[in-house]
């Protein structure tokens, strides 16, 4: 309450936002930026209901091991539900079901889900048992029963991790308060007796070869996550230089791939600067230079597909760089639609996908495809603005002039009366 007091809340001032409320402008809250779910957008239960269904539906198709752990953002948008277009996180990327039992039906299977339902059960028979909540014993000293009044705090914590859980999906905080709370439990459980005949006992010769294997193998676990860390640090800091030092951010992320040779990401992200870099070099005039690069950033996103295959955002990324290849190279063009084809395999539900699909389409003069795949996503998600003005223009450049005035008035009815270009394309027909 005193931090509440001090620092406020989302919803509450601060000590010194009640001393200056009097001298606060009236000011408009309509041009606030956010989460959708904080400035109007879809109420999360029902979000998380079509999320809901989609894990379903992937237990179904994967009843006994799952899809396999944390593939969750993959397996999930081959199920997607097509109503999920309609909602306001609708183009989000969604990793976990939003329902811890439901993530791991999903991913693990029923071997998986029973595996944490046993894990769960036997935690609680533990803590009830050594709270003594099974059989309530008489007679117990003060000191005892403020002991068993401690354990009744932590089972009623570890059963609200697990409400929780059945809502949301656990990060490490709450992952970590999930195994050390029965911990706690028994730890308190013991009396102080018990813990002195325990430090009686000598450590035997067994003991300490083992202790000395875990502290070696210990030693090469934390050099391995030194290591994994360091790349992903230089990963990052090449990202975040590639506007600015193109050159040096390539060969930081290269460096990255040297110590993490295995991670897909890292690859990808490679492919996407070098072939930035490509295009600035053409620009410069520096055609050997460029194609190098160019041929170089193939073969990168080549690794990062084979890595991780159905990883939707590397294909994604991966359609983006033939995209700017083929600004050097047309015959690219066709690779940016085999990718997107290829994604629309593993996203049937996703507009976006068809959309962008229809545009790749419309820009390698296939029209036909082009309508296709646009009234695909339009169908997919009738409020979908920009599918419908694009679909419109494919319509008028066909010659289907009604058509096109069909689209542009749904848009002015039923999407934004105000849209400028709609009024004025419809206006020219």
């Amino acid at each position: 309450m005193i931090l509440v007091f001090l620092f406020g809340t989302p919803w509450t001032p601060s000590i010194t936002g009640y001393r200056s409320h009097n001298l606060q402008p009236i000011t408009d809250d309509s041009s606030k930026s956010g989460p959708a779910l904080e400035t109007g957008g879809t109420e999360s239960g029902t979000i998380r209901k079509i999320v809901w269904k989609g894990a379903i539906d992937i237990w179904k198709h994967y009843p006994l091991s799952g899809s396999g752990v944390e593939t969750f953002a993959f397996s999930y948008y081959q199920f997607r539900p097509a109503e999920h277009n309609l909602v306001s996180e609708w183009d989000f990327i969604y990793n976990k079901a939003h329902n811890e039992y439901l993530n791991y039906a999903a991913t693990t299977g029923t071997v998986g889900l029973l595996s944490y339902l046993l894990l769960i059960g036997a935690i609680l028979f533990l803590m009830t048992k050594e709270a003594g909540i099974m059989n309530m014993e008489s007679g117990k000293s003060r000191s005892e029963h403020s002991i068993s009044n401690i354990q009744y705090s932590i089972f009623a914590g570890f059963v609200s991790i697990l409400v929780t859980n059945f809502f949301g999906f656990s990060v490490v905080v709450t992952n970590l308060l999930f195994f050390l709370f029965p911990a706690m439990a028994v730890v308190i459980g013991h009396t102080t007796k018990d813990i002195q005949q325990r430090e009686k006992l000598a450590t035997t010769n067994s003991q300490k070869v083992l202790i000395f294997f875990v502290l070696c193998s210990m030693l090469y676990v934390l050099t391995t996550i030194g290591r994994y860390w360091y790349a992903d640090f230089l990963y990052a800091k090449g990202k975040d230089q590639s506007e600015k030092e193109p050159l040096n951010s390539v060969r930081l992320v290269n460096w990255a791939v040297k110590l993490s040779p295995n991670e897909a990401i890292f690859h990808d992200e490679l492919a996407r600067l070098k072939s930035s870099l490509s295009i600035s070099l053409l620009e410069e005039n520096n055609a050997s230079s460029a194609a190098s690069l160019l041929s170089s950033a193939a073969r990168d996103s080549d690794v990062a597909i084979a890595l991780s295959p159905r990883n939707l955002n590397i294909k994604k990324s991966r359609a983006n760089v033939f995209l700017l290849l083929s600004e050097i190279d047309s015959s690219y063009m066709s690779e940016v639609i085999a990718t997107l084809e290829e994604i629309s395999t593993l996203a049937p539900t996703d507009a976006k996908i068809f959309y962008n699909l229809g545009l790749s389409f419309g820009q390698a003069n296939d029209s036909q495809n082009a309508i296709k795949n646009l009234q695909k996503a339009v169908e997919l998600k009738g409020d979908f603005r920009n599918a419908r003005f694009a679909l419109a223009l494919f319509y008028i450049e066909a010659g289907q002039n009604d058509r096109a005035k069909k689209e542009l008035l749904y848009i002015l009815e039923k999407i934004d009366p105000n849209d400028s270009l709609a009024t004025q394309k419809l206006q020219e027909l």
